[in-house]
C-alpha cells in the first residue's frame, strides 16, 4: 500500500486496482451530501483548481447521467460522462465514470455521520492496478482528488441544507465568519436591515428589543413598495452567542398578531468550526398540516434567499 497525507488534510492510498480518498469535512452529513447531488451545486467545485465545466445534461438519480465537458486551464476540453447506479440518501453513492465511449472506472462515496463532521471516502476501482498507475502518472488522479475535495470545502458555505421533519422543518448552513459576528447579525437592527429577507425585498421597519421577554416588530416590502408583510418575534430564550430561541407571528402594522396564520417556536444554534459557523435553525409549528401551509407558500425558498443575503452580508462585515 502507497499513502500520503496531502496539504488540505485530503488522504491518499492505493491498494491494487483502487484508488481511496478520504477527507474529514467541517458540515453535517446531509449538507455535504447535498452539495454531491443537487444539480445546482456539484458543477460548482466538481474537479481540479482551474477547471471549469459544461453540462450537456444532468439527471442525479439511480440510472441518470450526468455527461459534462471539462474545460482545461490550458484551453484543453475532455469529454467526461457519469452513470449513476446506486444512491442511498445521505449515506451512499456509486457511479461510473468514463466518457461518451466507454466507462473508465466505478466510484462508490460513503459519508460517515460524525456529529456535525463528515467522513467522506471515495473508493476509486479501475480495470486493472495498471490502468490506474497509469491514471495517476499520466492525469494527476491524487492532486485531483486534492484539489476537487478542497474546492467542495470552499461551495459547502454556499449552500442551504433543507429538511421537514413532522412538524418541524430544519435548515443548516456554514457561514464563513466567526460564530460572535454571525450572532450579532441576528441581534442589531442595523444589521438585519442590511440582509434579512428575500432578495430584493427591503426592511423599512425593524424594532428590535432584543432580550428574552423583548418583541422584534418588523416590515418587509416587496421591489415596488406595493407589497408588505408584517411580523413579529417574542424573544423566549437568548445565549450570546450560542442560542438564540423565539416565537414567530405573522402580524400587522400595530403588531396584533395574524392569528389566522401559522405561528412558530424557531430555535436558533451557533457552533463555531475552526473560524466558520454551523447556523442550525429548527422551527417548530404545532402540526404537520401548518407546516405544509408555510412550506406552499415557498418558506423554503425564502430562507434560501434569505442565507444567502446574510452570508453576502457577512462577507461585507469581515
Amino acid at each position: 500500500m502507497a499513502e500520503a497525507k496531502l496539504k488540505n488534510d485530503t488522504k491518499t492510498s492505493v491498494e491494487g486496482r483502487e484508488l481511496i480518498v478520504t477527507r474529514i469535512f467541517h458540515a453535517p452529513r446531509e449538507l455535504v451530501f447535498k452539495a454531491w447531488t443537487d444539480p445546482e451545486h456539484v458543477p460548482q467545485w466538481w474537479g481540479p483548481s482551474g477547471f471549469t465545466i459544461t453540462t450537456k445534461e444532468i439527471e442525479i438519480k439511480p440510472g441518470g447521467v450526468w455527461h459534462y465537458v471539462m474545460h482545461g486551464p490550458d484551453g484543453t476540453d475532455y469529454d467526461n460522462k457519469i452513470t449513476f447506479r446506486e444512491i442511498e440518501s445521505p449515506e451512499r453513492l456509486v457511479y461510473s465514470h468514463g466518457d461518451s465511449k466507454e466507462e473508465h472506472f466505478q466510484v462508490t462515496v460513503t459519508f460517515a455521520d460524525q456529529g456535525t463532521k463528515t467522513e467522506l471516502t471515495m473508493k476509486m476501482r479501475f480495470n486493472s492496478a495498471e490502468e490506474l498507475e497509469r491514471t495517476v502518472k499520466e492525469f494527476g488522479a491524487i492532486e485531483g482528488a486534492q484539489s476537487t475535495l478542497g474546492r467542495l470545502e470552499n461551495q459547502l458555505p454556499k449552500i442551504t441544507y433543507t429538511r421537514a421533519e413532522h412538524t418541524d422543518l430544519i435548515v443548516e448552513r456554514i457561514f464563513d465568519a466567526p460564530k460572535s459576528l454571525v450572532f450579532e447579525a441576528f441581534s442589531k437592527a442595523e444589521h438585519l436591515e442590511r440582509w434579512f429577507g428575500v432578495e430584493g425585498w427591503t426592511l423599512p421597519v425593524c424594532n428590535i428589543d432584543f432580550r428574552p421577554g423583548g418583541v422584534w416588530h418588523y416590515c418587509m416590502q416587496s421591489p415596488d413598495g406595493k407589497i408588505k408583510s408584517w411580523g413579529k418575534a417574542v424573544y423566549q430564550e437568548i445565549v450570546e452567542p450560542e442560542q438564540i430561541v423565539y416565537v414567530d407571528y405573522f402580524s400587522d402594522e400595530e403588531g396584533n398578531i395574524a392569528e389566522e396564520m401559522p405561528a412558530a417556536q424557531i430555535t436558533m444554534t451557533f457552533e463555531e468550526q475552526e473560524g466558520k459557523t454551523l447556523l442550525l435553525s429548527r422551527t417548530r409549528y404545532d402540526s404537520p398540516e401548518n407546516l405544509k401551509k408555510v412550506i406552499d407558500m415557498g418558506v423554503i425558498a425564502g430562507i434560501t434567499q434569505t442565507w444567502n443575503r446574510l452570508a453576502q452580508f457577512l462577507g461585507e462585515l469581515k
